[in-house]
């Protein structure tokens, strides 16, 4: 696992593959000898090496072999995606993350009036995954076709360090950037918190209108 470990450090995935097979051989295409680092090592030296196929390939012969994939696993996986551009093909395997309960960005959090409300929160995620998590909720909207009177909430996303931060927060561009291009919402951080976007239900319910004849 350590020369995967190496073959992955300098992208060099075609190695990496063959040293994989190699261990998969020895062990009768059994899980013994081979474990979640192998896999994740190999996945990412794919990613570094721009071979997103492959990395998908590994993915499902991860799963095939019984090994539990984790944030390490889709993490790698979906920058590869992300980079190559699959947008569809990312949210799938995102997806499946969250209904694995490996991926999970909400949590409840306090509004400035002290009331609890309902956040998705990126502040651990890369750029890519964070682009994923946000694009796969409003999607989501959309494809449910909901009418102007069926969402009241506003949509918060925690993109840094909150209220304590010193620099800005590092993947506020990111979701401001695919909030406007791709959504047409053109938002900044919220006033009171540099590390939160707040996108309001009226904006999502323009929207909703907006996509209607997709």
């Amino acid at each position: 696992s350590s020369v995967i470990s190496a073959c992955e450090s300098a992208g060099e995935w075609q190695r990496a593959l063959g040293i994989l097979q190699s261990l998969l051989d020895e062990s009768n295409n059994d899980q013994k000898g081979v474990n979640l680092f192998c896999f994740n090592s190999a996945i990412s030296a794919c990613e570094k090496g721009g071979a997103w196929v492959e990395a998908l390939e590994l993915y499902e012969r991860m799963k095939a072999n019984a090994i539990k994939p984790n944030t390490i696993t889709f993490g790698s996986l979906i920058l590869a995606l992300d980079k190559a551009g699959q947008k569809e093909l990312s949210r799938d395997i995102y997806r499946e993350g969250v209904r694995g309960r490996i991926l999970n960005p909400w949590r409840t959090t306090l509004d400035k009036a002290g009331t609890e409300i309902r956040a998705m929160d990126l502040h651990h995620y890369s750029a890519a995954l964070a682009r994923t998590a946000v694009r796969n909720h409003l999607e989501a909207l959309l494809e449910k076709g909901l009418s102007r009177a069926t969402i009241s909430d506003d949509f918060v996303i925690i993109v840094g360090k909150g209220l304590r931060s010193v620099e800005k927060p590092v993947l506020l561009d990111t979701v401001v950037t695919l909030l406007a291009d791709e959504y047409g919402l053109r938002l900044g951080a919220d006033a009171d918190n540099e590390g939160r976007i707040v996108v309001p239900s009226d904006a999502l319910e323009d929207l909703v209108d907006r996509k209607s004849w997709r």
